[in-house]
């Protein structure tokens, strides 16, 4: 792993302690999200809040098929402002940038997590198996325990 990336990654730990209120994996997926909402756009250009959401939407898809809101719940997210209040965190610490249009309330209900990632609706519309989304879960970069679990913060 390049240097810059144990920087990226002590950074989001220490954003995580210091905040209290979501783990490290919330702002390790926040990044990846990021990342998404890039490819989604077509370039790399700041992203608004809903922009940042889509990207959201489809990298827990990706990632975590039927498990989103499991994973969601895990990390204290029930709704998208969430999303928002990590991004002020990481804003805050000097980790994103946002412009002077740029506010909390961009990220306001933008979409219902329950709808957007209920897991019927998701096995019913991709047959994902509940396997195949954790095993993704396991490959994103998170680090694991020697049981493969979630490393606690």
């Amino acid at each position: 792993m390049a240097e810059q990336e144990h920087e990226l990654i002590r950074n989001l730990r220490r954003v995580s302690r210091e905040e209290g209120r979501y783990p490290f994996q919330a702002y390790a997926f926040l990044w990846q999200a990021l990342e998404k909402a890039h490819q989604l756009l077509g370039e790399r250009r700041h992203v608004t809040g809903p922009e940042l959401l889509e990207g959201v939407r489809a990298a827990a898809l990706d990632l975590f098929g039927p498990l989103t809101l499991m994973v969601f719940g895990a990390w204290n997210v029930t709704e998208t402002d969430d999303f928002g209040r990590m991004v002020f965190h990481l804003v805050k610490h000097g980790l994103m940038g946002k412009t002077d249009d740029d506010r909390l309330e961009d990220f306001s209900t933008v979409y219902d997590l329950h709808e957007a990632f209920d897991p019927q609706g998701i096995l019913d519309d991709t047959k994902v198996s509940i396997c195949e989304g954790a095993e993704r879960f396991a490959l994103t970069g998170v680090p694991l325990g020697a049981r493969g679990e979630v490393e606690a913060t």
